[in-house]
């Protein structure tokens, strides 16, 4: 036996109302009133309805990330010493001359490789994003 509906709810293609479940609307689902309905928002929501390009984006920075690969370059060209380093220490790792550890601090097992000096690629700390971030 299914169990009633307990929501209200509105779709967001058609503005139908129809009843749904709290968790279905918790986990995202609960928008629309049919897989029709869903299929010609296609499957977006509002969003399928809203221009997000450019200016209309909350996240727009005037444009900076059209050629991110640029701005890596720069990178490589500032500071050299890093870039070779973390190549040195990536290689280490496929290769299995270098082995992961958990973070130093907390322990975690997602973890980063500090270098505390470029110029010793091979003497890293272990560190989980959280306590890379505040080192």
């Amino acid at each position: 036996m299914k169990r009633p509906y307990n929501k209200i709810a509105f779709c967001w293609n058609c503005g139908k109302q129809f009843g749904t479940y709290t968790w279905e609307i918790n986990r995202g689902k609960g928008r629309y009133c049919s897989k029709t309905c869903r299929n010609i928002a296609g499957g977006k929501g509002r969003a399928a309805t809203v221009d997000q390009s450019g200016d209309n984006n909350p996240n727009w920075k005037n444009g900076i990330s059209k050629d991110n690969y640029h701005y890596k370059l720069i990178q490589k060209e500032r500071y050299p010493e890093r870039i070779k380093a973390r190549e040195i220490c990536y290689e280490a790792i496929r290769t299995g001359k270098l082995k992961k550890e958990p973070c130093e601090i907390c322990g975690e097992e997602n973890v980063q490789a500090h270098h505390e000096d470029y110029s010793k690629p091979l003497e890293v700390r272990w560190l989980c994003p959280d306590c890379h971030r505040t080192i």
